[in-house]
């Protein structure tokens, strides 16, 4: 009975030990901060963008939290709308991680200029135009309006061959809402107009200096306006199947607000899209940026430094009189001898030379 004894309490000593060593040995759970990344970036990748691979069939299909923006901004009507939209153009695989350019570019090369009701091509107008020529190197350029281009500096650029006007009447409404700004129809046209050709918009007073291929590797490529960190308007790119432009005209239809000047047209798309699906377009430092317009009308810098900085140029040239004192009417006689910036890149524009001619 002894015997028989000693050898369970032996046994239930080797099992506990058995145990012990088990536990002691087991490694402990910790994730590196390469790891980390790793499953940061698969969540990333399967809550937020459609990549090649195959869709898990129980994806949960979920936005971002909203920001303060967004319900400071966004009616919830118009985030339920959006949102359904959204993910019903996921579920067909529509939506894409734009932030991942491709291999060739994917946005046309044609530029489009809108022109309501004006017919005479401006300096500014036309050294706008021509650096999509020269500087872009357009296959097309299209100016969208109502009213035949006129005037000495149309004569200028109209026998290019890549020239193409197209007759296009303004929106009298928007979606049957009357206007609270005439502005908000080339607002909405905008869009209209890339969703039907594709390539790059551009403000009348914007100048190209700088071929920018990389950039249309994207289906959708938006600017950043100046003193918000919004949506700028005044330089969109795009596919003609862009789900970012889909949308962003959409919210017009469902709260275009007459009486806010750039609701629209920046605020809206930036905290009801960009925010909250991100990678649907991108961001470009293009077009705006503070300091830009001190560069232009204030400072004498070389080409070479403003295409370091910049790839379009906004000119925001209806405010340089009441924001730098520059009330020069430029033309083509006066930059030969003007300094500052926006006179050397008129210069090289126009004449091929930055250079001030001798007084």
């Amino acid at each position: 009975m002894p015997s028989k004894l000693q050898f369970l309490i032996t046994l239930v000593c080797l099992v506990i030990i058995i145990i012990t060593l088990t536990l002691t040995s087991r490694p402990t759970t910790s994730i590196s901060r390469s790891d980390e990344h790793s499953i940061e970036e698969k969540s990333l990748r399967i809550t937020h963008v459609q990549t090649t691979e195959k869709k898990v069939p129980d994806e949960k299909l979920v936005d971002l939290v909203p920001t303060e923006k967004f319900h400071e901004k966004v009616k919830p009507h118009v985030a339920k709308a959006i949102s359904k939209m959204y993910h019903e153009l996921k579920a067909n695989g529509s939506i894409i991680n734009d932030l991942i350019s491709t291999k060739e570019p994917i946005i046309p090369n044609i530029y489009h200029f809108i022109r309501f009701n004006q017919s005479e091509i401006k300096f500014y107008e036309m050294l706008s135009i021509m650096s999509a020529l020269k500087i872009g190197k357009a296959d097309k350029v299209y100016i969208h309006t109502n009213y035949p281009p006129t005037g000495m500096y149309w004569d200028k650029i109209k026998k290019d061959p890549r020239m193409v006007v197209v007759e296009r009447e303004p929106p009298t409404t928007i979606f049957g809402k009357p206007f609270g700004w005439v502005q908000h129809g080339s607002d909405l046209a905008r869009i209209q107009v890339l969703r039907e050709y594709g390539g790059i918009y551009l403000d009348n007073d914007c100048l190209v200096v700088n071929e920018f291929v990389g950039l249309r590797k994207h289906h959708c490529v938006v600017s950043k306006s100046s003193e918000e960190r919004h949506l700028g308007n005044m330089v969109l790119m795009g596919t003609p199947d862009c789900v970012f432009l889909k949308l962003y005209e959409e919210l017009y239809k469902l709260d275009y607000q007459r009486d806010l000047w750039y609701f629209n047209g920046g605020e809206l798309p930036q905290y009801a899209l960009l925010d909250q699906y991100p990678g649907i377009a991108v961001m470009a430092d293009e077009g705006v940026q503070q300091g830009m317009m001190y560069w232009l009308w204030r400072l004498d810098r070389s080409v070479e430094e403003t295409r370091s900085k910049w790839n379009i140029l906004h000119l925001f040239y209806g405010h340089k009189d009441y924001t730098y004192h520059d009330t020069i009417n430029y033309n083509h006689t006066n930059i030969r001898t003007t300094h500052n910036t926006f006179a050397r890149l008129a210069r090289w524009i126009y004449y091929d030379h930055e250079q001030p001619f001798a007084e």
